[in-house]
């Protein structure tokens, strides 16, 4: 996040004497730490491009010094599908049968439908719909299998809630 950007325009002569004009953005920006910085950025031409110029470095600084997991922003519905089965045979000790009923229900019905989109990119109504074209055992086994997902990524920070929670099976 960041507050509201300022702009100024300096005045100097060159090492000709000439007389010229900086423009200068800037900014205080909130870091992943929690730390208030300021940020600026300077530009010859315009003050346009000095605000394009700071935006781009705050998006970049933000980025790299985002937390780094398994689970982040980036990460599609099928590697996050990947991580959470894998955590709940070695974590949750879930037996052989269970992991290959959450495998398939995914591979025909989650994967190819649902699995190129980012976490925070399917909302509740989206889940709701396609669940609700599923047979019944298999959409309440898909609202499982999206919901345990869910939860993952609510802690590792990716979503505040699990939209899945207010679709109903068929």
């Amino acid at each position: 996040e960041h507050g509201r950007i300022t702009e100024r325009v300096e005045k100097f002569k060159d090492e000709a004497g000439k007389n010229q004009k900086r423009y200068i953005a800037s900014v205080y920006v909130r870091l992943h730490s929690g730390k208030l910085r300021e940020r600026e950025a300077t530009s010859y031409s315009s003050s346009e491009d000095a605000y394009r110029m700071l935006m781009r470095r705050i998006k970049t600084e933000l980025e790299t010094t985002a937390p780094v997991g398994v689970i982040n922003g980036r990460t599609t519905l099928s590697e996050l599908f990947d991580a959470w089965v894998s955590a709940k045979v070695t974590e949750d000790g879930i037996k052989p049968q269970s992991e290959a009923q959450y495998r398939q229900v995914w591979r025909l019905h989650g994967d190819a439908q649902l699995g190129a989109l980012r976490i925070a990119e399917l909302e509740g109504s989206r889940a709701n719909s396609h669940i609700q074209t599923l047979p019944p055992r298999q959409s309440e086994l898909l609202r499982t299998v999206l919901s345990g997902m869910y939860q993952m990524a609510a802690r590792f920070d990716v979503v505040r809630f699990d939209p899945i929670a207010a679709t109903k099976p068929a």
